[in-house]
């Protein structure tokens, strides 16, 4: 219902009065006959101003009743609802409002489950469910000991657990079917949330840390489980690669440029039965050519390993004590020992200029030297050092069974042998080159036959000198030479008397040989003297060298005597002296030069009462050639 009438002032006239004093009869009327308003009523308010409060009503498409409480309060529209006093606590809602099908009732708050009505007493609802907040967790908490959480479901009509949070267990997470997180997403722990990351493709990746698995449980390969990997702590202390397919051999590759090119792949397979290959694919990429085969056996001596090219083992090869290498037609062509020996059943061959090594430091070697010498070389391999090589009869067990060859680091060449005490060798023969092989020398130690014959040789030379090519010298001579008879048909002697009252002398020359090397000598003399007189006879020699247009009128070097010979008390019986010292001769002797000699008797050096008959001098001196050319 509208209100027609409006107020009036005492400006207004009479007629306006009268016309708006029936606006208020007709409003009055209306209002008694019904209450009825066209759609709004407006309120003033306890101030007249340009504000007032108007109820306003929709345009009812039926007929409609509001009705107001009998009691005293505030009523709340969608304007002031959050000027009600709020209440943070369950227990202070009496009630709480809902629509039951367009009727406004109360509910009580244990009925509607909230405050303290038990989780288990709520019903099963028949629509979705959200459970929000803005702020703040939500947390669900099964507070009975070891009670889980559990998440259910309804797969295709069936009831299944999807998810439970095994709270015995700290709460392990026990999934009903698969784990799925977003392409790219990651699995981890507190400390390393990406861990494990998987990608749109589902590749796998570790993101840091190591994969850790326990004690005999298996890392398994394959859509069939066909390949598993396990640590077998219990039985072999071992990592364990297994063929989980009955009667399957096992094969791993192992790939280089993840296979990209021939050679990039070597396979292992170990066959169903014990079986051992490996072998790659150098020939043709992704065909494995065998080039081990192991076959064991329960005697592992009779276990075969059979190569296809080549081997060398720069860290060893090692086969059983006694055990044998060879080919397939010559299964025992090498065998080794227990204690190292290595024997060959057939020939040993090595291609040209290849080498046999001896020594830890790879001192000797041995090879066939086609390219340059065409000889077999025997080589000192370390820098500088000489090459020895001993040659052993009865395995060098007895002095003299051992000669030694040693070729000196520059070239001197030694030969000798150990006769004189095992293993040590006393060098009999020494070969030193020269850049003019005229100039070579050899040297020999102990005499040298040729064709059952002695070879002369450098050494120690003797001259004998008769008293018949000596002649008395003029001042102080000894008596002249005279022939002295014993018993007919006896020898007879040419002798030179000496007297025993005071030094007297004799005198004779010696060409020496071109071999002689000018040096030294020494002498014996032999004498006789008749009577029995033992009493001493010293003879004293001298000389000087002269050479081609020098002067004969020199003197002589200084005399050397050897220690005085007593006499043998018998007329006649020969003395021989021992041998002189040194006799350094005068004059810088050189080839083809003459050498005077002087031979004296020192009577102040001798206690012979009687002549004494001077037989003959030999001289010894020593060559540095084999002959005189």
């Amino acid at each position: 219902m509208a209100i027609t009438a409006t107020s009036i002032t005492p400006e207004n006239t009479l007629e306006e009065f009268r016309i708006q004093f029936n606006n208020l009869v007709v409003d009055v009327d209306g209002v008694a006959a019904g209450n009825t308003f066209t759609q709004s009523i407006i309120f003033e308010g306890e101030t007249a101003d340009e504000s007032e409060t108007t109820l306003l009503a929709t345009d009812p498409t039926a007929d409609r009743t509001i009705t107001l409480p009998d009691a005293t309060g505030t009523v709340i529209t969608t304007g002031n609802s959050d000027a009600a006093t709020t209440t943070t606590s369950v227990s202070d809602v009496d009630f709480v409002l809902v629509d039951d099908g367009g009727t406004l009732k109360k509910i009580t708050r244990s009925n509607l489950g909230i405050g303290s009505t038990a989780a288990d007493d709520i019903s099963t609802g028949d629509a979705a469910v959200t459970i929000a907040t803005s702020t703040g967790n939500i947390t669900i908490d099964a507070q009975g000991s070891d009670t889980d959480i559990i998440f259910k479901g309804t797969d295709d009509a069936s009831d299944i657990t999807a998810l439970t949070l095994d709270m015995s267990d700290a709460g392990t997470a026990i999934f009903n079917h698969d784990i799925k997180i977003a392409d790219g997403g990651f699995i981890g722990s507190a400390s390393d949330a990406d861990a494990i990351g998987i990608s749109a493709g589902g590749d796998v990746s570790l993101t840091g840390g190591a994969l850790s698995l326990i004690d005999n449980e298996k890392i398994i390969l394959g859509t069939d489980s066909d390949i598993s990997f396990t640590y077998d702590e219990s039985t072999t202390d071992s990592l364990v690669i297994s063929s989980d397919v009955n009667d399957a051999g096992l094969g791993i590759i192992f790939q280089a440029d993840a296979g990209a090119d021939g050679g990039d792949e070597w396979k292992m397979n170990f066959a169903n039965g014990g079986t051992f290959t490996f072998g790659n694919d150098i020939a043709s990429a992704g065909t494995h050519t065998t080039l081990l085969t192991i076959t064991p056996n329960s005697t592992a001596a009779n276990s075969t390993h059979a190569f296809i090219g080549s081997v060398s083992a720069s860290g060893g090869l090692l086969v059983a004590d006694a055990g044998t290498i060879g080919s397939a037609s010559d299964s025992d062509a090498i065998s080794i020992s227990s204690g190292g020996v290595v024997a060959f059943s057939q020939d040993v061959s090595l291609v040209d200029d290849k080498k046999v090594i001896l020594g830890s430091n790879s001192d000797i070697s041995l090879q066939y030297d086609e390219s340059t010498t065409d000889s077999l070389v025997v080589s000192s391999d370390v820098n500088d050092a000489a090459l020895g090589i001993v040659f052993q009869a009865d395995a060098g067990a007895d002095a003299g069974d051992e000669w030694k060859m040693n070729f000196a680091n520059g070239g001197t060449f030694t030969f000798g042998n150990d006769i004189a005490s095992a293993g040590t060798h006393t060098t009999l023969l020494t070969i030193t080159p020269n850049s003019t092989a005229a100039s070579s020398t050899f040297a020999f130690v102990g005499s040298i036959t040729a064709a059952g014959n002695a070879v002369k040789t450098v050494g120690k030379e003797t001259i004998y000198v008769p008293a018949s090519a000596m002649y008395p010298t003029t001042t102080n001579g000894c008596a002249a030479l005279a022939q002295v008879e014993g018993t007919a048909g006896r020898p007879e002697s040419k002798v030179l008397d000496f007297d025993p009252s005071s030094d007297e002398n004799a005198q004779f020359t010696v060409a020496f040989p071109k071999s002689w090397n000018e040096s030294t000598i020494t002498f014996k003399a032999f004498f006789t003297v008749t009577g029995t007189d033992t009493g001493t006879v010293s003879w004293a020699l001298s000389g000087v060298a002269t050479a081609d247009n020098d002067a004969i009128d020199v003197a002589f070097g200084t005399a050397v005597a050897p220690t005085a010979k007593a006499h043998s008390g018998t007329s006649g019986d020969i003395n021989v002296t021992a041998e002189s010292g040194n006799v350094t001769i005068a004059g810088s002797p050189s080839t083809d030069e003459m050498v005077f000699f002087n031979i004296m008797r020192d009577v102040s050096a001798d206690n012979q009462t009687g002549d004494a008959r001077l037989l003959g001098i030999q001289i010894f001196f020593t060559t540095d050639a084999a002959n005189d050319s």
